[in-house]
C-alpha cells in the first residue's frame, strides 16, 4: 500500500520536481522535507496546501490516497505593480477580457495596455517546461472542450511553442476567430483540429493550402496549471 511519502515522490518524479523545490515551495527546512519523503512525519495545514499545489494534486489524495491525482485550482490572484510577489514567482500578463472561443468562436483583441498580472510559481513553470518570458494566461469561452476547459475558464499558454504535437491543446487564431483546439498532424503539411465536445463541434481538417487561405495560425501550447491538459513530453 502506498504512503504518504510514496506519493510525494511518485508526483515529485512525474513533474521532475527535486526536494530543494519542495523548501522553497513551502517555506519549511530542509529537514522537514527529508522527514515527508522518508515517512517520519506529514505535512499539514498551510504546508500540506503548498505542497499540493505544487505537485499539482488534491490535499485528499496526497494524505489519503483516495480518489484519483486530479490537480488541484490554482488560485488566480489578480495584482499590480504595488502588490510583492515572492523570490519563486512570476508575474504573467493576464488577458482576462481576451476571449478565447471554445464554442462556436468570439471575436476578442489583446490590448496593448493590459495591465492585469497573475502571479505563478517559477517551479511549477519549470515543471510545465515553459520559460518565464513565455507564459500568458487567457480566459476561455465556450463548451466545445467541456469538461476538459470549462467556460470562462483561465488557461495558460506558452507563447514559444507553437509546434504541434499531436493531442496537445493549442490556442490558435483561426481567421481571426480565437479558439482552444486539440491539434493532430496530418501529411503533407495539414492539421486536424478537434474538439473534445466532437457531437456539438464536428472536427476539422485543413490542407497546407487552406491553412495559409483561412489564415490559420497556433498562438502557442496550453498547458497544464488549471485544467487536466495532455503534456507535450
Amino acid at each position: 500500500m502506498q504512503t504518504i511519502s510514496d506519493r510525494i515522490k511518485e508526483r515529485m518524479t512525474t513533474l521532475g520536481i527535486k526536494q530543494v523545490d519542495i523548501v522553497r515551495e513551502t517555506h519549511v527546512g530542509k529537514g522537514a522535507v527529508s522527514k515527508w519523503l522518508s515517512g517520519l512525519n506529514t505535512p499539514n495545514g498551510e504546508n500540506l496546501t503548498a505542497l499540493s499545489r505544487l505537485l499539482q494534486v488534491s490535499a485528499d489524495w496526497l494524505l489519503t490516497g483516495n480518489n484519483s491525482a486530479s490537480k488541484t485550482q490554482i488560485p488566480v490572484e489578480s495584482w499590480d505593480s504595488d502588490t510583492p510577489i515572492d523570490d519563486d514567482e512570476v508575474a504573467i500578463p493576464f488577458y482576462k477580457d481576451f476571449l478565447l472561443a471554445c464554442g462556436s468562436g468570439a471575436v476578442g483583441e489583446a490590448l496593448n495596455s493590459e495591465t492585469r498580472r497573475l502571479r505563478l510559481s517559477l517551479t511549477t513553470l519549470k515543471a510545465a517546461g515553459v520559460e518565464p518570458e513565455n507564459a500568458v494566461a487567457m480566459t476561455a469561452l465556450g463548451n466545445s472542450n467541456f469538461p476538459d476547459i470549462k467556460d470562462k475558464a483561465t488557461v495558460y499558454v506558452d507563447l514559444g511553442f507553437t509546434r504541434i504535437v499531436d493531442g496537445c491543446v493549442y490556442a490558435i487564431d483561426h481567421g481571426g476567430v480565437f479558439k482552444f483546439k486539440y491539434l493532430y498532424n496530418l501529411p503533407k503539411g495539414g492539421v486536424r483540429v478537434v474538439s473534445k465536445n466532437d457531437a456539438e463541434y464536428p472536427e476539422e481538417r485543413l490542407t497546407a493550402e487552406e491553412i495559409v487561405e483561412q489564415e490559420f495560425k497556433i498562438l502557442g501550447y496550453a498547458f497544464d496549471v488549471q485544467n487536466p491538459l495532455p503534456r507535450r513530453f
